[in-house]
């Protein structure tokens, strides 16, 4: 089978560290969450069973886990605003997510959370999974800095 025949894909090709697409959607995203991706992706033996979907999931996680800093509680239902999601981002992001939320597979994202929440189902999917441990991640990530700075001022009096 041809890549012609198998239309827009992507193709990442693990034994020879070969990446194909017909999109350039590399060069639109932040360039730390692309280093961090390849470094990932080059472990090539590692590639075994969910791998690399997770790998990718840990991207979406880290560019949209804070989109429920902008789902906003109505009367009658739960709405997402897009600028309170935007500027609850890391700046650096902000330029590749204003795109991303024109996709409408990022809408369909939104809506289907709105829909579960709006509905009282909730969630508790493996994206929410990685969101949670992603934010603990990073909680643990600031009280080190945090530490840290304390311990530099302390030592710099």
């Amino acid at each position: 089978m041809t890549t012609d025949e198998l239309g827009e894909v992507v193709i990442l090709n693990c034994d020879t560290k070969v990446f194909q697409s017909p999109f350039d959607d590399v060069r639109e995203m932040p360039a730390d969450i692309v280093s961090q991706m390849k470094k990932q992706l080059s472990h090539s033996n590692e590639h075994i069973g969910d791998r690399v979907s997770k790998i990718f999931l840990g991207v979406l996680v880290q560019l949209i886990s804070g989109y429920r800093d902008a789902v906003e509680f109505r009367e009658t239902s739960k709405t997402f605003n897009r600028d309170k999601f935007i500027e609850s981002r890391p700046k650096h992001l902000r330029p590749f997510l204003a795109k991303m939320m024109e996709l409408q597979i990022f809408q369909q994202f939104i809506d289907e959370r709105l829909q579960m929440l709006n509905t009282g189902l909730g969630y508790s999917d493996e994206f929410e999974l990685e969101t949670a441990r992603y934010a603990e991640k990073m909680k643990k990530r600031r009280h080190y800095e945090f530490l840290n700075n304390v311990k530099e001022k302390v030592s710099a009096s």
